[in-house]
C-alpha cells in the first residue's frame, strides 16, 4: 500500500481546518445579551462585598437575602448608594469585557 507523504507545511495551512462560522453579531444587540448578565453579577458583587453575603446563604439563609433584595427594590431612594455601586460595578464589568474582546480581536 502506498502511503502519501504529507509535508510539514501541508498540516499548518489554514485552509485545511474548517474555521466556525462566526456570526457578525451587532454592538446593540450584543448589549442586550451582555449587559444584563453584568448587572446581575454586579448585584453579585454588592450582595457579597457590602451585604456581606456568601454562595452558601443560598442554601442557609436564602429568605433573609431574598429580603434584603427586595428592600432594596421596593425602597429604592433609601439604597441609593447601593443601587449607584451596582450600576458602576455593571458599566466597568462591561466595558472591560468589550476591552478585552477588542484586545483578542487584534492579537489574532
Amino acid at each position: 500500500m502506498h502511503r502519501q507523504r504529507i509535508s510539514p507545511n501541508h498540516l499548518n495551512s489554514r485552509s485545511n481546518f474548517v474555521e466556525p462560522q462566526r456570526r457578525n453579531i451587532s454592538l446593540r444587540n450584543e448589549l442586550l445579551f451582555l449587559y444584563p448578565i453584568m448587572w446581575l453579577n454586579a448585584l453579585g458583587i454588592y450582595t457579597g462585598r457590602y451585604l456581606r453575603y456568601n454562595s452558601w446563604d443560598l442554601l442557609t439563609d436564602p429568605f433573609q437575602l431574598l429580603s434584603d433584595i427586595a428592600g432594596m427594590i421596593i425602597h429604592p431612594l433609601r439604597h441609593q448608594v447601593a443601587w449607584d455601586m451596582i450600576l458602576c460595578f455593571s458599566i466597568l464589568m462591561t466595558l472591560m469585557y468589550l476591552m478585552m474582546k477588542k484586545v483578542h480581536k487584534a492579537l489574532i
